[in-house]
């Protein structure tokens, strides 16, 4: 039917601003997390405390939820618990996790499993994260690129897209996408 097609979108991007930092100032293509080992306790321990989790779609997710993830694993990386390389491991397992687990809730909810996972982030460049993801995810999983998308300008033309749409009072969140009670124009013009 037609409904098969539709596309369906989970702002869920478990990264934390330690993930990231971890990804951009330290583990260039994923070489820190490929050589490491994830703690299997943390991530029992994260996915328990994962309230996001449990909630169906539409949701959004804010950036900040998963900020404890983050401080744990930077933590353990300089009580000398862990490794910078385990450390790296970990967070790139949560964040393939995250994302599986949040496409299975996706297909739940619409009835319709997805057949395509195209990675536009980050982590897209990072070789762990990615085989994660592709041994997680319920579907193919293929990097921006290899779709015949610039990966690097995805973010900028989603945020020019959102702009534009803010400057003429156009709606850019609404309760199918995000859960809000009602379409809602995102952002002011400064």
């Amino acid at each position: 039917d037609a409904d098969a097609d539709a596309e369906v979108g989970v702002e869920a991007q478990p990264k934390t601003a330690a993930a990231e930092a971890l990804e951009a100032g330290f583990d260039v293509g994923g070489r820190l997390a490929s050589g490491g080992r994830p703690n299997a306790e943390a991530l029992g321990r994260w996915a328990k405390a994962d309230a996001f989790a449990s909630r169906l779609p539409p949701k959004s997710l804010d950036r900040d939820a998963y900020a404890f993830v983050g401080r744990e694993a930077e933590a353990a990386v300089r009580e000398g618990r862990w490794s910078l390389e385990d450390a790296a491991a970990s967070l790139a397992c949560f964040t393939a996790e995250r994302l599986a687990r949040e496409t299975e809730a996706c297909a739940r909810a619409t009835g319709h499993a997805p057949g395509l996972a195209i990675v536009c982030g980050g982590g897209r460049k990072n070789s762990r994260i990615m085989a994660e993801l592709r041994a997680r995810m319920p579907c193919e999983v293929h990097s921006a690129e290899e779709a015949g998308w610039d990966g690097d300008a995805v973010e900028a033309q989603a945020f020019a897209l959102l702009a534009a749409r803010c400057d003429r009072s156009l709606p850019s969140s609404f309760p199918s996408t995000t859960g809000c009670p009602a379409p809602v124009v995102a952002g002011v013009r400064a």
